[in-house]
């Protein structure tokens, strides 16, 4: 304010009135202008600061939320599996036919942590009483497995074989999946005859390893 007033004319009271209403008028004209630019800065730093938030790290994060699902969709689609998807769950469902028997599978689809499992379900339910004998195959079996192991629930006698992977830190693909699927019901296939065996009390879980590792032999004689 004391910019626009003469400082010798108003000590000295010689001021007019005009003079004083001149220089009040100007000193709200700055103060309107200050504050205009004032609130117009503080508007264009506030959209500009919005516009950025749009492109930082955590929103790019947050494109894909189940990457791991649809990566599993990705596989088994274009790997031309026919599958469903089990309601609220990150879970498809699917069946396999294998030379030995045919079973259900599941692909399960855990975000957090970043983990990708894929279950095959025996066809045939272990009865109580061969469940022992049954987990004492499955030891034996999973002594020699590099790639997933065998599960029994002494509970209901399900058996299963799973296979899976922590992807945490990287990302899943198809070729990660299907190694592991195909490894999954290659496996199972393999050994079902064994667990049939000792199901129905053809074979001690022993002998039943050994029928396995031989049927195995001569495949991989076959092969060569």
């Amino acid at each position: 304010m004391w910019a626009t007033l003469n400082p010798s004319k108003l000590a000295a009271g010689t001021i007019n009135e005009e003079e004083l209403t001149q220089s009040l008028s100007q000193f709200l004209t700055n103060l309107t202008e200050t504050e205009l630019n004032k609130a117009a800065e503080n508007f264009f730093q506030e959209i500009f600061s919005d516009f950025a938030n749009l492109f930082q790290p955590s929103d790019r994060n947050q494109i894909d939320e189940h990457p791991i699902l649809n990566a599993a969709i990705a596989f088994f689609t274009n790997d031309d599996w026919t599958f469903t998807k089990i309601q609220g769950k990150p879970i498809l469902q699917m069946g396999y036919q294998g030379q030995n028997g045919q079973w259900l599978c599941y692909a399960r689809a855990n975000e957090s942590p970043q983990q990708f499992a894929f279950y095959s379900i025996c066809p045939t339910i272990a009865p109580e009483a061969q469940r022992l004998a049954i987990a004492e195959f499955i030891t034996h079996a999973n002594n020699g497995i590099v790639i997933g192991n065998f599960e029994l629930n002494f509970s209901s006698g399900e058996i299963m074989y799973k296979t899976s992977i922590d992807v945490e830190g990287d990302r899943i693909s198809s070729t990660l999946i299907k190694r592991l699927v195909y490894a999954n019901v290659v496996t199972i296939d393999q050994y079902l005859p064994g667990i049939m065996a000792v199901i129905e009390k053809k074979l001690s879980p022993s002998d039943a390893i050994a029928l396995v590792e031989n049927n195995s032999d001569e495949e991989s004689e076959k092969g060569d």
